[in-house]
C-alpha cells in the first residue's frame, strides 16, 4: 500500500495488520504472516520508499509480469534470462501475468531468471541490537517433468548459472534432480544450514507439477530466518547461524533445469523481495 499524494509507503505494523496462522514448527502454534511489516505497495524498478517519521526505509523490489519490460532476455533491463537454450514467454499474452521459463531440449541445460539491478547483502545477527528485516516471497509452479531436472527459488548470486549445482551462498528453496520435495537452506562459502528438510511435507502438502505454489522467507529484527510454504511456518534458522551469508551480494533467482532430452517449464507468477536500509 502507499499513499499516492506523497509517494510514501504506508508500512503494515509488525505483528498487528494480519491474522496470525497455524505453525508447523514445534513448540510454535502460530507464527506472524510471512509479510507482516513488509512493504505492500507493489514497487516498479527500484526505490526506497518510507521516511523516519513514520517507519522504516526499505529497498526492494515486485514483479507480477504484466509488463513487456519484465520479461527476462539475454540482456534484459530488469531480468536476464540465462541457460544453453533457455527462453521466456509471457504466456497467454500479458494479461496473465505469468512469465514461462523454458529449457533448451539437451540433458544439463538451464532456464534461470536472475534480477538485474537489484543487489541484497542480509544483516549479521548482532546480539542485544534491533536488527534489519527482511522479505521475499515468490509464487511459482514446476509446469512439467517433475523429477526432471532441479529447480531454485530465492537468493543466490547473479552468477548463479546451473540448476544442478547449489550456488556456494544464499537462502532459497531447492528440488534436487529427481527429488520430490524441495528443502530450504542458508549457504554460505559452500557450507549449509538446513532451515527445513522437506519443504511440502512439513507444510502438509504435496508438491505436484502444474500447481502454483508461494515459497516465502524472511528475517526478523533477532535475525531468525523463518521459512513458509503457502503462508504455513515450516522452519525457522537462528540469526546467529554461521552459515547464514551475510558477507555475500545476492540476488532473486528463479530456474530450473532438465536432464533428459525434453525441454522443461516453470512459471513464476510475481515475486517479491524487500529489507530494511
Amino acid at each position: 500500500m502507499a499513499d499516492k499524494r506523497s509517494g510514501q509507503a504506508i508500512h503494515v505494523p509488525a505483528s498487528a495488520a494480519m491474522p496470525p496462522v497455524a505453525s508447523k514448527v514445534p513448540g510454535l502454534a502460530y507464527a506472524p504472516h510471512y509479510l507482516d511489516g513488509a512493504p505492500m505497495e507493489e514497487v516498479d524498478g527500484i526505490r526506497v520508499v518510507g521516511d523516519a517519521e513514520i517507519g522504516p526505509q526499505t529497498v526492494g523490489a515486485a514483479v507480477d509480469f504484466i509488463d513487456a519490460l519484465d520479461l527476462p532476455a539475454a540482456s534484459g533491463t530488469r531480468h536476464l534470462i540465462v541457460g544453453t537454450g533457455a527462453s521466456a514467454a509471457l504466456r497467454g499474452g500479458q494479461v496473465t501475468g505469468i512469465v514461462r521459463l523454458t529449457t533448451g531440449a539437451t540433458a544439463g541445460n538451464d532456464a534461470i531468471l536472475v534480477r538485474n539491478g537489484h543487489t541484497m547483502s542480509l544483516p549479521p545477527f548482532t546480539s542485544g541490537a534491533v536488527n534489519k528485516r527482511m522479505w521475499f516471497t515468490a509464487k511459482v509452479s514446476v509446469v512439467d517433468g517433475l523429477g526432471d531436472g532441479a529447480v531454485l527459488v530465492g537468493l543466490a548470486p547473479s552468477t548463479t548459472a546451473d540448476m544442478d549445482v547449489e550456488p556456494t551462498d544464499g537462502v532459497y528453496y531447492y528440488l534436487a534432480n529427481a527429488g520430490t520435495d524441495m528443502k530450504c537452506v542458508a549457504r554460505k562459502a559452500g557450507a549449509s544450514s538446513t532451515i527445513v528438510a522437506a519443504a511440502f511435507a512439513t507444510a502438509g502438502q504435496t508438491l505436484t507439477a502444474g500447481t502454483m505454489n508461494e515459497l516465502s522467507v524472511s528475517m526478523d529484527p533477532n535475525g531468525t530466518i523463518s521459512a513458509y510454504v503457502n503462508g504455513i511456518l515450516v522452519g525457522q534458522l537462528v540469526g546467529s547461524d554461521p552459515n547464514i551469508p551475510t558477507a555475500s551480494t545476492l540476488t532473486v533467482v528463479i530456474g530450473r533445469s532438465t536432464q533428459s532430452a525434453t525441454a522443461r517449464n516453470l512459471d513464476c507468477d510475481y515475486y517479491l523481495i524487500a529489507q530494511e536500509v
